[in-house]
């Protein structure tokens, strides 16, 4: 039994990494869409749950699955939809510590024809309702997978998303402009930058991310040195009785 509670702890505290592949599309144009596959096939949702953690999307629906190449990402256009947001699916805190930005174009010009720009930003919620820190995104080329993972900007965040029950993407403007991310870190220390020009959004720096000083795993909770003591005597005596028998 306390095996079985530790595995439980253990089970509970297991970072993610959100690639847009392998979950269930529970509500949008496309739903229902379960264990989808993110190489070959794409679909317009409004909600999208992956390895316990759910996108909801307001005021329309957003593309995932292959879209650039045969990797999946998440794509959207802001006259479509006015916020996606993410959050554990049992309502849990997390740490979000990193993703890759694809498409973030500084104009939508070719989009519709529309060159109005619009200013893109990441918030992050402590309660899951209420604005706790707002950052303002770079802009990123669309389609930049095209040329590989190395054309993406990767996005670090500092101690600001640590701790927070929601974050969601918004922009200013209702226009055409299109918007791609992928690879989200969530409670996992991030990987080192792959790319010339990865940024940090919040305090710290990229270092402190990687390091853990602005975001990591969820340690599993340590016993203190006399509670193993106990454990290991009642697993001890729990063998002899079993021998005994």
């Amino acid at each position: 039994m306390c095996l079985s509670a530790l595995s439980l702890v253990a089970a509970a505290q297991v970072g993610v990494i959100m690639e847009f592949t392998g979950g269930d599309v529970t509500a949008g144009s496309d739903a229902p869409a379960s264990n989808i596959d993110g190489e070959n096939n794409r679909y317009s949702s409004s909600e999208y749950v992956e390895s316990g953690v759910v996108m909801t999307t307001t005021g329309g629906d957003i593309l995932l699955g292959a879209y650039y190449t045969a990797n999946a990402v998440i794509h959207g256009h802001w006259n479509t939809m006015t916020r996606a947001s993410f959050a554990r699916q049992d309502g849990s805190a997390f740490d979000m510590n990193y993703y890759k930005l694809t498409s973030n174009p500084s104009s939508a010009l070719g989009h519709n024809g529309l060159a109005s720009d619009a200013v893109v930003t990441i918030v992050a919620s402590k309660d899951g309702t209420t604005e706790s820190s707002r950052f303002e995104l770079p802009p990123e080329d669309w389609g930049d997978e095209f040329a590989g993972d190395k054309s993406v900007t990767e996005v670090y965040l500092g101690p600001e998303f640590d701790g927070i029950k929601a974050f969601w993407f918004e922009a200013d403007k209702v226009i055409s402009q299109c918007f791609g991310m992928d690879t989200y870190y969530i409670d996992l220390p991030p990987p080192p930058p792959s790319t010339d020009n990865p940024i940090i959004l919040g305090s710290g720096t990229i270092e402190d991310a990687i390091k853990g000083a602005g975001g990591g795993a969820t340690p599993v909770p340590a016993l203190p040195f006399f509670g193993l003591l106990t454990l290991g005597g009642l697993l001890g005596l729990f063998g002899l009785r079993k021998l005994k028998k």
